[in-house]
Order: C-alpha cells, then structure tokens, then sequence
C-alpha cells in the first residue's frame, strides 16, 4: 500500500506552484526545498491562501486535486512518485488482463 508520507496535502505542497490561483492559493506561493517534511501540511497551505482564507479538506481537497499537475509534484515529492508508479502497475495488471 502506497500512502502520502504524511498527509496529502504534502503532495498539493510539493505541486503548488500549478495551484496558484486556485481556492485562494497565493500566487507567488512556492514549494518548500522538502515538502513531505512538513508538519501540519494543512497549516501550510492555509499560510499560503490570500485574503485570510483557512484550507478546508472537505472543500478545497477536489478542486485543488482537479487542478493539479501530478508530474511537477511527483519531481518534489518521493511518495508520489511511488503512488504513481504503483497506478500504473495496476493499470497495466488491468488492461493485461482484458
């Protein structure tokens, strides 16, 4: 089982510079030199939103997982990377077996 090191919002963390502009992220919002070290992912994030906006899970997690550039993320971030490769493992078992 392939899990965020963390939590997913490390991932959104690692790739936010393709979120900037989206549910409040700033603009000028940059990752972090080790995104996955971060503790509290979610505070980050919320530092990172303009005009006093606090993350949300439950609203800002789809949108921002709808506007996200996973290969980006995936060059920051080891976990997903390896989420990833283990989709397209599956994928391939899938088609594979049809």
């Amino acid at each position: 089982m392939i899990l965020a090191k963390k939590e997913i919002e490390a991932w959104f963390i690692a790739g936010i510079e393709s979120l900037r502009g989206q549910r409040g992220i700033r603009g000028d919002a940059t990752c972090p030199a080790d995104p996955e070290s971060i503790q509290g992912a979610k505070g980050w994030l919320t530092e990172h939103m303009e005009g006093g906006r606090t993350y949300v899970e439950v609203d800002d997690q789809p949108a921002l997982i709808a506007t996200f550039d996973y290969g980006t993320a995936a060059t920051k971030s080891r976990s997903l990377r390896k989420f990833l490769a283990e989709v397209t493992l599956f994928r391939q078992a899938l088609a594979a077996e049809s």
